[in-house]
């Protein structure tokens, strides 16, 4: 997302993280990849729950996840230790003011990352029902 964060700016949007680990992790891990966007946690993970994200060990160790982790691997990603829920999957929302979900990708397993054009493309059209 990092990539996109001009494009969200320009928006006039905000990319807003939010991680289920302690908060002395969300700290490490704004401080090791140097964010400059809003972090939050929630070890709850009520978030989670309320935005239909998956959680579970089968969809955290599918047979795809393990392709997504070559692939980014080969993409010179490395994973780093896990904090948080390891079994808890991810995804993206793009959100109206007002809260309307105006876009939602939530991963079906590991590495199931939502595709930044689309992404973007939806923040862009956001923007312009505010």
């Amino acid at each position: 997302m990092r990539g996109i964060l001009p494009a969200i700016h320009d928006a006039g949007a905000e990319l807003v993280i939010i991680g289920n680990g302690a908060p002395e992790m969300a700290r490490a891990f704004v401080e090791e990849l140097g964010l400059t966007t809003p972090v939050y946690t929630d070890p709850s993970r009520r978030s989670y729950e309320l935005a239909g994200l998956k959680r579970g060990v089968f969809a955290t160790l599918s047979p795809r996840g393990f392709a997504h982790a070559r692939r980014a691997k080969k993409g010179g990603f490395k994973q780093t230790a896990v904090r948080g829920d390891p079994w808890q999957l991810g995804g993206v929302l793009v959100l109206e003011m007002g809260g309307r979900i105006a876009y939602a990708h939530r991963d079906n397993e590991a590495g199931d990352l939502a595709p930044i054009d689309d992404v973007r493309a939806a923040v862009q059209a956001a923007g312009g029902r505010r």
